[in-house]
């Protein structure tokens, strides 16, 4: 069985990892952790030309986060899962697009991901990304839902 939790720095995500580390899986059950960094645009024209120093900045950050919580995300399912094959990966676009790329190129088994819960004008705004890919996946999805009161 192979299995993508798709990770983020967010307490949603550590629930859904949470919820894989505390159930049994086959001794063969690969996992794959996935991470995706937003890409922050440069500057839009000449005029901004100081803004283009920043988003490199930021964009480095954020690469450094999701990498930090990658690392952290695979010793924990080392330690559970010691007989199993863990990998780790962050990649730069589309959260959702690179989600559903990864579990379908990958060949994944199931997604197991976190969810914001976002209801009202946050969710119009910004849309669900769950939702998104549950409605894309080549494969089953595990959502994990947890109240933000909970999660903190």
């Amino acid at each position: 069985m192979k299995v993508l939790i798709a990770a983020d720095e967010s307490e949603f995500s550590r629930s859904a990892l949470n919820s894989v580390l505390a159930r049994p899986w086959p001794p063969q059950t690969e996992f794959l952790i996935l991470s995706v960094v937003p890409y922050i645009p440069p500057a839009y024209g000449d005029w901004q030309l100081g803004y283009a120093h920043s988003a490199k900045e930021a964009q480095s950050a954020l690469n450094k986060l999701h990498l930090d919580t990658v690392t952290e995300y695979e010793n924990l399912l080392r330690q559970t899962f010691p007989d199993s094959q863990i990998e780790g990966k962050v990649v730069t676009g589309s959260v959702r697009d690179c989600i559903v790329d990864e579990a379908e190129s990958w060949q994944a088994d199931l997604i197991v991901m976190g969810s914001h819960g976002r209801t009202g004008m946050s969710r119009f705004l910004l849309g669900s990304v769950a939702e998104s890919v549950l409605g894309r996946s080549p494969c089953s999805v595990e959502i994990i839902r947890t109240s933000k009161a909970a999660a903190v």
